[in-house]
């Protein structure tokens, strides 16, 4: 069914020169597309036409797309050019009590979060992949967050993977011109929150938390994102492939004596692979199990995953239970896309409408975060997290929103919101802030 790209990439190369071009780059509705379209031009290819699953979940991937790109278009096309997006003007905010605070708060939760698992995945393989060490990763991986010593890592997961990292890089902003001193304690503070976010051996966190960097750069300086963002790749891109070698994602392509640079050119093919083939694979399979073996839930599963944010509550199993239908194990998890997730909640119902409320929520949401508006790096801090998080949203239920830490970003914004009299521009006074004329997206 490769032939349904066609209208895809049609629909998908109109919207980027008519409305992303408009609207901005790097805003929630921009990510979202960007994604639901990689996921759709990967998982057309493998969709077998002898399978009956298949060929609804085509048809329902070009549907949901061209109907969200539409009335999208539609919503962000109606407002004025001169007041559908501009940069924020961007003012610095100035660490305060609470801030120190939180940061404090968000560090001693990671700490006793790792001291009460009593390990890190990503220690032990650094230690398989350098040291010869013979840990079982792929165990300890899944035991950080679903195993018998459950320690409600969704709670945990906000301050981890949220609020400690956005802290930071609102430290960094603050601080960048402040002397060596400074910036040592900010690149110290820095690999304490990467280690946080990567030490449970999961990436997909660290890869909404650099993403997240990205679109706070956007947003905050855009004239000087390219620069700034070829920066911010060379210093995480490696992480990646470090992560991913010493979590074994890719040992049954290596042997125990490959070279430092082999074991980095693997690691980086396995991250490629994971990114353009293995989720929508994951996808496919997800809804040939739900399609084929269940029944539409009118709504049931959505509200048991979502009740697994209470302690003491698992929520849904569904992902498990696709693993087990692909590889015969519950040791791991294999989400439906959000498409997938809406059609076993709601069936077609939910198929027709979704991507039209989607649209409508996600559209007016960007336009409220990237009207003309005087804004403290807090504040936009926290519309990059929202943007990042929504806009990541391409598989699981709406609990995904939840655990990446859509709660954080969104208090974020609001706090920074409220505190915008107490904010100084990075060149002075609000008055010398107010008088700077916004940059063009």
């Amino acid at each position: 069914m490769t032939w349904l790209a066609v209208p895809i990439l049609a629909a998908f190369a109109v919207y980027f020169f008519v409305v992303i071009r408009r609207t901005g780059l790097l805003t929630a509705d921009s990510i979202f597309v960007y994604l639901q379209v990689l996921m759709a031009l990967g998982s057309l290819p493998i969709l077998e036409t002898a399978w009956d699953a298949d060929r609804v979940y085509g048809y329902v991937l070009t549907y949901t797309l061209l109907a969200y790109m539409l009335t999208s278009a539609v919503i962000q096309l109606s407002w004025p050019r001169s007041e559908a997006a501009h940069q924020p003007r961007p003012t610095v905010y100035h660490p305060s009590f609470t801030f120190w605070l939180l940061a404090l708060v968000s560090a001693a939760v990671v700490v006793l979060y790792y001291a009460a698992i009593g390990y890190s995945a990503f220690l032990a393989g650094l230690g398989n992949a350098f040291q010869s060490s013979s840990a079982d990763v792929t165990s300890l991986r899944l035991n950080s967050y679903s195993g018998s010593r459950y320690l409600f890592p969704g709670y945990v997961n906000q301050f981890k993977n949220a609020l400690l990292p956005a802290l930071v890089v609102l430290a960094a902003t603050s601080w960048i011109a402040k002397g060596t001193p400074r910036k040592i304690a900010i690149i110290v503070w820095m690999l304490v929150a990467i280690f946080g976010l990567i030490g449970t051996g999961q990436r997909g966190a660290f890869v909404v938390f650099i993403a997240t960097t990205a679109v706070y750069l956007y947003l905050f300086k855009a004239k000087q994102f390219w620069k700034q963002g070829i920066a911010l790749a060379l210093v995480f891109i490696p992480v990646i492939i470090l992560s991913t070698s010493a979590l074994g994602r890719s040992a049954d392509q290596l042997s125990s004596d490959e070279s430092i640079a082999i074991r980095s050119i693997v690691a980086a093919d396995e991250f490629r692979e994971r990114v353009l083939t293995v989720n929508q694979v994951s996808a496919v399979v997800a809804f040939r199990y739900v399609y084929t073996y269940e029944d539409v839930q009118q709504g049931r599963e959505w509200a048991t995953s979502l009740a697994g944010v209470f302690p003491g509550n698992r929520g849904s199993d569904l992902s498990s239970r696709i693993f087990a239908y692909r590889y015969g194990s519950a040791r791991g998890t294999s989400p439906p896309s959000v498409w997938g997730s809406i059609y076993h909640n709601f069936g077609y119902g939910g198929i027709a409408l979704a991507p039209i409320l989607l649209a409508v929520i996600i559209s007016l949401l960007s336009r409220f975060g990237t009207r003309r508006h005087d804004r403290n790096s807090l504040e936009i801090v926290g519309i990059a997290g929202v943007f990042t998080v929504i806009g990541f949203w391409v598989a699981d239920s709406p609990l995904y929103l939840l655990n990446a830490g859509l709660p954080v970003y969104a208090f974020l914004w609001w706090w920074g919101s409220r505190t915008r009299p107490e904010s100084r521009s990075e060149h002075g006074s609000p008055e010398e802030a107010r008088r700077g004329s916004p940059g063009p997206w």
